[in-house]
């Protein structure tokens, strides 16, 4: 874990930390985020690139930030799709679920210090059912919203659980 002092915590200066967000409410950030997938001929697969970005209109693209990753199902719904040659691959959904999560602990980070809150670890889980039927158009379009189960834009059954916090 990273060395804490009075001006850091968990390898962050406190000082422009707060600058930062203080700016916001009057200079706001855009940040200009771009996926691309990329079919690989069999149906399910893709291989997803993430790479260039934007902050305020301008374009960053580097060498040490490009990421790949392979999408598809799990071996287990493969074989049962008739796959030659199933494999596991991260699902879509799943890799939806990590954002979540991710941004989640971004945020409980971000802010921990400034409420008074001293994390020593924190662990956010999402999980939600997800039918497949309208992926193969077992039901129609009416039912997309189904689809995600519980886990839709509401996120009505958007199951969380963090460890609690402890206060300073």
């Amino acid at each position: 874990m990273a060395q804490q002092t009075a001006d850091t915590a968990h390898g962050v200066d406190l000082g422009k930390l707060e600058a930062f967000r203080d700016s916001l409410a009057h200079d706001p950030v855009t940040l200009g985020l771009e996926a691309t997938a990329v079919w690989e001929g069999v149906p399910g697969r893709s291989t997803v690139h993430i790479g260039p970005f934007e902050i305020n209109g301008q374009r960053i693209d580097r060498p040490t930030r490009h990421y790949t990753f392979a999408y598809g199902a799990w071996k287990e719904v493969e074989q049962n799709l008739g796959y030659a040659g199933p494999t596991d691959r991260v699902e879509p959904v799943e890799m939806t679920l990590g954002g979540v999560v991710s941004c989640l602990v971004s945020s409980i980070t971000f802010n921990a210090h400034r409420h008074g809150i001293e994390l020593e670890g924190l662990e956010i889980k999402a999980s939600c059912d997800v039918d497949p039927s309208v992926l193969f158009e077992v039901k129609g379009p009416e039912a997309h919203p189904a689809c995600h189960g519980e886990c839709g834009a509401r996120a009505p059954g958007l199951a969380l659980w963090a460890e609690p916090p402890r206060r300073k």
